[in-house]
């Protein structure tokens, strides 16, 4: 069974298929939300079953040509970070479930993952360009969208756990951060596509990296004024924040003066 496949697209069929049931239909909406949402979660356990810590680079890796004529494939893979969004699967499906006891104690957990997740990015980062260092893959200055994604995730994740007693703006601010981290499989994505449309400087740069994470930005913005009429103090903090750590990372990326320090922290 293709497990990042399924995890992937079962809630998003389940959503579709809730599209067409009547309003009126409360405990059948509910009850088929937490089914697709208890399925779903049974299978990202075989994710955390099957998981090798040993094992480096990307896991359950699932790889397919989908458009061959513009070199686009559709490809799934997860690495240690990416354990954070079964994680999220999991908070969501207790909640669903009305069990926000369980819910917080996990959160517990998760907010100690959000530091091992910060440094385990910054030290990964590092050591990938030692080892690529005079090969190919070798791209010392890409440290900077590595350094600021982990920075903003820090933030996001933070003050997530800063403002937990306060459900709205924390859940918005998990999302965010949730958001920021996928930036890397939205870029392998889409980006090579992007910069051969924008080019290699600023612009695309920053659409290569950023559009995928910024749609999902937007996306929960419409979701605050259909819902609330208005955004939420939270999404808009929390939205600037990646959009500053967006904008400083790719302005860092670009600067002539920070591949010499990029260099240097690598050892050369």
């Amino acid at each position: 069974m293709p497990l990042l496949s399924t995890i992937l697209w079962l809630p998003i069929a389940g959503a579709i298929l809730l599209a067409f049931f009547p309003r009126a239909a409360h405990g059948a909406i509910k009850g088929f939300g937490f089914a697709i949402s208890l399925i779903t979660f049974v299978i990202s356990l075989g994710v955390l079953r099957g998981w090798e810590d040993g094992q480096a680079g990307f896991q359950f890796v699932e790889s397919l040509e989908w458009i061959p004529q513009w070199g686009i494939r559709y490809a799934l893979g997860i690495d240690g970070i990416t354990l954070w969004l079964v994680l999220l699967t999991t908070q969501v499906l207790l909640i669903r479930g009305r069990r926000p006891d369980l819910h917080r104690l996990l959160g517990i957990t998760g907010m100690a993952l959000a530091p091992a997740m910060v440094a385990l990015g910054i030290i990964t980062g590092i050591v990938v360009e030692q080892v690529n260092f005079g090969t190919p893959l070798s791209r010392p200055p890409f440290m900077a969208i590595e350094f600021t994604d982990m920075l903003a995730f820090a933030g996001l994740a933070g003050a997530a756990f800063v403002l937990r007693g306060n459900a709205q703006a924390h859940k918005r601010l998990i999302l965010l951060a949730t958001f920021y981290i996928v930036d890397a499989g939205y870029s392998r994505w889409l980006g090579g596509s992007i910069r051969s449309l924008l080019g290699s400087g600023f612009s695309g740069r920053f659409t290569g990296l950023f559009l995928g994470p910024d749609l999902l930005l937007v996306a929960l913005g419409g979701y605050d004024i259909a819902t609330r009429g208005r955004l939420h103090p939270a999404y808009i903090a929390g939205g600037l924040w990646m959009l500053v750590c967006q904008f400083g990372g790719v302005s860092l990326l670009l600067l002539p003066q920070w591949k010499p320090i990029a260099l240097a922290i690598i050892g050369h």
